[in-house]
């Protein structure tokens, strides 16, 4: 059910990214693990800040999604925003294994300002 909507939403992304302006690579994303197998050792480690990017970026347009069909992509500063999350919880010594998908929804489901 996951992969289902992580497929949709990066659909969707694409579809908005191919209209050839400068920002047709914004949401294009060259990490090439799973999301659901990355843990936040990748995404502290591994990741350079474009895919980390796009990977919240995907994961809080799915989760808005999940919400609101209608959801249209979230701003950069929201975006920002949930990133910053992801990276507070992975820098904890104890984060080491946890997995982003896991970190997404605790962020998305504490706060409202990640609602659509």
């Amino acid at each position: 059910m996951r992969s289902l909507a992580i497929g949709l939403m990066l659909a969707a992304l694409v579809a908005a990214a191919c209209s050839g302006s400068p920002e047709s690579t914004k949401y294009k994303q060259t990490w090439t693990k799973a999301y659901a197998e990355t843990v936040c050792t990748d995404w502290a480690d591994a990741m350079d800040a474009h895919q980390q990017f796009v990977m919240a970026a995907d994961m809080l347009l799915s989760a808005q999604r999940r919400d609101n069909a209608d959801a249209p992509i979230p701003s950069d500063a929201l975006i920002g925003q949930f990133q910053g999350y992801i990276d507070g919880v992975c820098l904890r010594a104890d984060a080491g294994t946890t997995e982003i998908s896991t970190v997404a929804f605790l962020a998305y489901s504490a706060s409202d300002q990640f609602k659509p």
